[in-house]
């Protein structure tokens, strides 16, 4: 589905009138209840993937699905609808670029093993800290040789740092390499807080050429998973009644 829709050029440039959402299905109540209300699959639960557009006010646009092959016939249908939508919606001012953050360092680590990427964390001491360094970062991360290389993470708690092996710094930018399961990290570069602008693109450019990202057979991974023991705990019941449910990653 991601090679045919979501990785399509046309898609991700109609994308670019988007807010894009990287759902956390199962590790958030609150979210997990408003996804429900969009869509529930056969089963009348919750699933472990959807796709829908969703209005500025919050309400769905057409229909909603597991995937958007569930809404759209192909990629120049999804592009075309996107385009459509996005023209209803212009916007009234220059928005904000915000950081897509994960919801805590262990969700991040998982998700960038998922996706056979790294991770960024921006360790901060304090939250009026953290929101600095976030703004900075969210600046770099939505540059064009940047954008779609990294997951991030922003954090006041170094204890969530525990699984991470390598770490010196007490605030600033880490890029962080996840081990195959998403459950341990090394870091790949530490980058000083103060660090901005073109600087700090560079340096997150040259961080990025350190990871190898390692390409999984699905079903051998998940075997191999069980077979070691690893059992991922998610926040809230997995529903999805499907083979992409239940299991490592």
């Amino acid at each position: 589905m991601d090679g045919s829709y979501l990785s399509n050029r046309a898609v991700i440039e109609a994308s670019r009138d988007f807010v894009c959402i990287r759902l956390a299905t199962y590790e958030s109540k609150e979210e997990a209840e408003v996804m429900k209300s969009y869509f529930v699959g056969a089963s009348g639960e919750l699933e472990n993937t959807m796709f829908a557009l969703i209005a500025p006010d919050g309400k769905k646009i057409g229909r909603a699905g597991r995937s958007p092959g569930f809404v759209y016939a192909d990629a120049a249908a999804l592009a075309a609808g996107m385009k459509e939508t996005a023209a209803k919606y212009a916007p009234k001012q220059e928005g904000k670029w915000e950081l897509p953050v994960m919801k805590n360092v262990r969700l991040a680590l998982d998700v960038a093993a998922c996706d056979g990427l790294a991770c960024v964390v921006s360790l901060a001491a304090d939250k009026d800290a953290a929101a600095k360094q976030d703004e900075k970062l969210a600046q770099a991360a939505w540059k064009e040789s940047i954008a779609g290389k990294f997951i991030y993470v922003s954090v006041t708690n170094a204890k969530e740092l525990e699984a991470i092996k390598g770490v010196t710094k007490k605030s600033g930018f880490l890029v962080i390499d996840p081990d195959t399961y998403g459950l341990e990290g090394k870091v790949l570069a530490e980058i000083d807080s103060k660090t901005a602008g073109k600087e700090l693109e560079t340096a997150l450019e040259k961080a990025w050429k350190l990871h190898k990202p390692v390409e999984k057979d699905p079903q051998e991974h998940i075997r191999e998973g069980h077979r070691i023991g690893i059992d991922w705990k998610t926040e809230i019941p997995d529903t999805d009644p499907g083979p992409g449910g239940k299991g490592p990653r």
